[in-house]
C-alpha cells in the first residue's frame, strides 16, 4: 500500500472515529517512547493532512498487484445502519447476508423492503465441523448475492443492532477483481446460513456449503 492509499484509509478511519488518532482514551502513552513515538507523530501528521470525506462517500484504495478495495465509513452523527444504508446501495446488491454479533441492545431484524434484502446470518456452517450461531461469534462480515457483482465480500466493524447506529463505523470490501478474491468469496458464501424471511430474496439461493481446503 503506497502513501496515497494509506491516506485514503486514514481518511475513512477519521470519518468513523477520530478519537482513535487524537490521543483520547489513554492511547498515546502506549506510544510515548522510542521508535513508537516517532511512528505516532507520523500517523498524526498523515491524519491531519487527510481531507474529511463527504458523508458515506466510498474510497477506492489501490493495492499491490493491480487489485483494489473499497472502504466505506459513517460518522456517529449518521444514524443509519452501515450494511443496509451504506454498503448494499453502493453495489446495487439485491441482497446481502451479514454475519455479526446479535447479542447486544436492539437486535435489528432482517430487512426485506427497499431495493435490497439485508439478511442476518443465523449460523456459520463449517464443513465437517460443528456449526456455531451468532451468539458465539463476534466477527462482522458480509457477502453479496444475486447481482452482476455477486462476489462482493466485506469485512467491517458494525453489528446489525440499533445500539450501533450511534457509532461511527467502517467496512472494507472486495468485488471479485481476481481469481483469489472470487475463491475467497466462494468460501465465505458457502458457510453462511441466513434467515430466509424475505420473499424472493436472491440470498435464499446461495450455494451450498463447500469443503474446507
Amino acid at each position: 500500500m503506497d502513501r496515497q492509499a494509506a491516506r485514503a484509509v486514514m481518511t475513512a478511519v477519521l470519518h468513523a472515529a477520530p478519537h482513535i488518532v487524537s490521543c483520547l482514551g489513554g492511547i498515546c502513552p502506549v506510544f510515548a517512547q522510542g521508535s513508537a513515538a516517532s511512528s505516532l507523530r507520523q500517523l498524526q501528521a498523515l491524519s491531519a493532512a487527510a481531507p474529511m470525506p463527504a458523508a458515506m462517500r466510498p474510497l477506492h484504495v489501490a493495492l499491490a498487484g493491480g487489485n483494489a478495495v473499497t472502504v466505506f465509513s459513517k460518522t456517529a452523527a449518521e444514524w443509519v445502519p452501515l450494511w443496509d444504508a451504506v454498503v448494499a446501495p453502493h453495489y446495487l446488491l439485491p441482497g446481502l447476508v451479514v454475519e455479526s454479533w446479535l447479542h447486544g441492545p436492539g437486535r435489528m431484524p432482517s430487512h426485506c423492503g427497499g431495493s435490497a434484502c439485508v439478511l442476518n446470518n443465523l449460523r456459520v456452517r463449517l464443513p465437517q465441523r460443528t456449526a456455531f450461531g451468532v451468539m458465539q461469534d463476534h466477527s462482522k462480515w458480509a457477502v453479496g448475492c444475486g447481482s452482476a457483482q455477486p462476489t462482493v465480500l466485506c469485512f467491517g466493524d458494525h453489528n446489525r443492532e440499533a445500539g450501533q447506529l450511534r457509532r461511527g463505523g467502517t467496512a472494507v470490501c472486495f468485488a471479485g477483481q481476481s481469481a483469489a478474491e472470487v475463491e475467497l468469496y466462494d468460501w465465505f458464501a458457502g458457510i453462511v446460513d441466513p434467515e430466509r424471511v424475505c420473499t424472493g430474496c436472491a440470498c435464499h439461493a446461495l450455494p451450498p456449503v463447500r469443503a474446507l481446503v
